[in-house]
């Protein structure tokens, strides 16, 4: 027959004699009264302020504070801890900062994976992540409460600029898009209000999500039609976009086969955007034209990333870089690639090119037989040099 559990307390007891076991249930009593006087065992990197919020806490409130990856590690812990009677339910970050994207993204995992989360208010800004993660039935009449689908985010007029609570919003949204649940179908966000980590984050997730219908960031993002390979060119001229609307584009356009010519000029590119663009060229077999025109940002530091790209690349055939800044440095970058690539037009007229930049060039067409037309026309080349470069008029446009 088994024994209790007061037979075994009993025999014990009767083993080391009742003295001896009352010193010991005194010590372990005093022992636990420490612990819980002392609070939770401080965690390294966890601010004891945030380390007291726990599955418990309904309204979790976090202000002035810069957020570190241990911290955002406990506090997803905490938000899917509990279940759906004792969890957090509310979560507010007011005048919160974070560390660095590991901890917006391992936060933002948390919150979109939480037990019980209703909203998260990130300054004055609310997720109603309940609605966007909608599961169920909808709730009709009158006093529905929260039980509705969310299908429709504006958030072109929040108030923010490029900042830490923009970035977070954005890797929050990516969580969610990435998520089965993800009840939106029209999303629309400002390019001031995505980081370049962001950027890259929310790319990721456009590439999973199967829900939206409709996206806009600086310019209308086709977004099914190049999931469904049903666009041949992407028109963004004079649109306003940024490098960090490129980096989504061109996350998206890795599942793609059907776009054959990007339309990217008049716009505030930079060479963030174009390290981008390139890595994505590098691999891409379906992209024959790119036009960057008149993107005054560009410049030289952008030529290293196309350059590294053209040795790679044999499917892209026209390049136009005109007035993008690019000096005698970016040519003498092209130039290098120029007979190992595919190219061939390459335009980079209204530039800042010199006489060197135009030899290394004329040079480097002589030696590429594929290309048929190089525009350098109103740079900065002197009339000596072109009269003496030797350069074939029906191939050079100086």
């Amino acid at each position: 027959m088994k024994k209790s559990f007061f037979q075994y307390i009993s025999a014990i007891v009767q083993t080391i004699g009742e003295r001896a076991w009352e010193e010991m249930a005194e010590k372990l009593k005093r022992e636990l009264l420490a612990k819980l006087k002392a609070g939770p065992e401080r965690v390294k990197g966890v601010n004891p302020n945030i380390q007291k919020i726990t599955f418990r806490t309904k309204t979790a409130k976090i202000e002035n504070h810069l957020i570190t990856i241990a911290e955002a590690k406990h506090l997803s812990a905490t938000l899917q801890g509990g279940n759906v009677d004792q969890c957090v339910t509310t979560l507010v970050l007011k005048k919160t900062l974070t560390d660095g994207s590991d901890s917006k993204r391992e936060l933002a995992v948390g919150i979109t994976k939480s037990t019980g989360l209703h909203t998260v208010q990130v300054d004055h800004i609310e997720i109603p992540v309940r609605s966007m993660l909608f599961v169920g039935k909808e709730a009709r009449g009158e006093f529905r409460g929260g039980d509705t689908k969310l299908t429709s985010l504006d958030w072109t007029k929040i108030g923010f600029d490029t900042s830490d609570a923009d970035d977070l919003l954005c890797f929050i949204i990516a969580e969610i898009l990435k998520d089965k649940r993800c009840q939106l179908l029209d999303l629309k966000l400002h390019p001031k209000q995505l980081g370049i980590d962001a950027s890259y984050a929310l790319g990721e997730a456009l590439r999973i999500n199967r829900t939206l219908k409709y996206i806009r960031l600086g310019a209308n993002l086709p977004h099914e039609l190049i999931r469904n390979n049903e666009i041949d060119e992407i028109d963004w001229v004079s649109k306003d976009v940024n490098s960090c609307d490129l980096i989504v584009l061109v996350e998206i356009l890795k599942d793609n086969k059907s776009v054959r010519a990007l339309k990217l000029s008049e716009n505030s590119i930079d060479a963030k955007g174009v390290m981008a663009l390139s890595d994505f060229l590098k691999t891409s077999k379906s992209i024959v034209a790119v036009d960057l025109s008149l993107n005054p940002n560009l410049g030289d530091d952008s030529m290293q990333p196309i350059k590294d790209m053209l040795l790679v690349n044999k499917s892209l055939q026209v390049l136009l870089l005109k007035g993008t800044g690019v000096s005698d440095n970016g040519a003498m970058h092209l130039a290098a690639a120029l007979p190992k690539s595919g190219l061939k037009k390459l335009s980079l007229e209204y530039n800042k090119i010199g006489g060197l930049g135009c030899s290394k060039l004329v040079d480097a067409v002589d030696k590429s037989p594929q290309v048929q037309e190089l525009h350098l026309e109103n740079n900065q080349i002197p009339p000596a040099v072109k009269s003496q470069c030797g350069s074939d008029p029906n191939r050079v446009f100086l």
